[in-house]
């Protein structure tokens, strides 16, 4: 996990992406806590990139196509963040429907990212920080701190390679067109 306070370049870009809170190796998010696996998703695979990186990065298959109710990949948005990061396979789409698991549990939508390098910034608000042709981080903007729940949607492959957590001061977490288009 590395804290981002300083970017390395334009120093006046600090007020925007201060305090990400990244985690650069999936594993080490799961082994720690930080995401756990919730029910029985379907087609995940938690071994077969954790000894053998793909393009350099650990991937946590958290399933294929759309998961049952209530099975995925649970997370908690910390208290004073509003983004939730994902670095995700970027040769093949990627769907997951976020729905928060405590209070009312508010259904945030599903989201879509990868096969088009729609993206290349990172929650430090740097260049990407692997050749975006194989991985890409996307951003999903979330109403509030808490529990929620990742599940792997229909058209996609669910491979995470990373997960951060950041703010969303100049609203720059949007949902990408291409979640439209996929119907999700």
């Amino acid at each position: 996990m590395s804290h981002s306070t300083s970017l390395g370049h334009n120093q006046n870009l600090n007020y925007l992406y201060k305090e990400a809170i990244i985690y650069q190796d999936i594993f080490q998010a799961l082994n720690t806590g930080v995401i756990k696996k919730v029910g029985n998703p379907v087609n995940i695979d938690d071994t077969s990139f954790r000894v053998n990186p793909w393009n350099k990065r650990k991937l946590l298959r958290m399933g294929m196509g759309a998961q049952p109710n209530g099975n995925g990949y649970k997370t908690t948005i910390p208290e004073g963040y509003n983004v939730l990061w994902l670095r995700v396979s970027n040769h093949v789409w990627f769907t997951v429907k976020v729905t928060y698991l405590d209070g009312n549990k508010e259904y945030m939508g599903s989201f879509a990212a990868g096969y088009r390098n729609l993206n290349e910034i990172s929650p430090d608000g740097c260049t990407p920080d692997t050749n975006n042709v194989s991985h890409m981080w996307f951003s999903i903007a979330v109403s509030r701190p808490g529990e929620i729940l990742m599940s792997t949607d229909v058209n996609g492959d669910g491979s995470v390679s990373g997960i951060a957590f950041g703010k969303n001061l100049w609203n720059h977490a949007k949902k990408l067109c291409c979640s439209i288009s996929l119907g999700t």
